[in-house]
């Protein structure tokens, strides 16, 4: 099959089932990905973490990895903020700290509500990262839950523990608050979880090899909760 017919093809099975409702849809979500040129490679202390700098590649590498892994038989859908941090932190009720501007009412979170409400969504993945300079530096991933989402927490640092017992990847797995991209998902009976990963050294392949490696486990975990087969 032609390479461009066969993305057609696909492209339009996928719009023809969802349609239907006959396939759910894996969401992926990053609210403090948009970085500039000024806050990119600064340490936590000099920025506040204003930004995310490596979810924008991690989420697409997300994806690379799922449809390598089902070639085009299973949706995913990214959802990236392009603000900064500093202007609206798209990740709580209000924007910031004067409490004004509700991010519920902001383009991006309304772009998840509709999925949310409109797709059928079997799990949503929001996507973070974390400077070296923090607490957490010695993991190469942590795991946030709030709410009644503890359970899939402890299922997926199981899942994980138990496929890199050979290996020196470390996760961690805390209680969060605040994350209202989570908490809406959870108003809408949806199962979510925040996931943290370290900014890693593109030069050092131990890192990149660690983080390849845990996305893969979390896609072949995810995906059980798609029960559409």
């Amino acid at each position: 099959m032609d390479s461009k017919f066969k993305y057609k093809y696909y492209k339009y099975k996928s719009k023809y089932l969802k349609l239907k409702g006959g396939r759910k849809t894996l969401l992926l979500t990053g609210p403090h990905a948009f970085c500039n040129k000024h806050n990119i490679n600064k340490t936590i202390s000099e920025t506040g973490h204003y930004c995310d700098s490596i979810v924008d590649k991690t989420l697409l590498l997300f994806r690379e990895k799922f449809t390598e892994k089902f070639n085009y038989s299973k949706n995913i859908k990214i959802i990236s903020n392009n603000k900064l941090r500093s202007d609206c932190d798209m990740n709580r009720f209000y924007c910031n700290k004067e409490k004004i501007r509700e991010t519920r009412n902001e383009k991006f979170r309304q772009d998840i509500t509709k999925e949310l409400e409109t797709t059928n969504i079997y799990f949503l993945l929001d996507i973070h990262s974390f400077p070296k300079d923090t607490e957490n530096k010695n993991h190469d991933m942590y795991i946030l839950w709030q709410d009644e989402q503890q359970r899939y927490a402890d299922d997926l640092i199981l899942y994980i523990t138990q496929h890199t017992e050979n290996t020196n990847i470390n996760i961690g797995i805390y209680k969060g608050e605040n994350n209202d991209i989570i908490k809406e998902a959870h108003e809408k009976k949806i199962p979510a979880l925040l996931l943290e990963f370290k900014e890693i050294d593109l030069q050092n392949n131990n890192e990149i090899e660690n983080r390849n490696i845990i996305i893969s486990l979390v896609i072949d975990w995810v995906v059980q909760y798609d029960n559409t087969n």
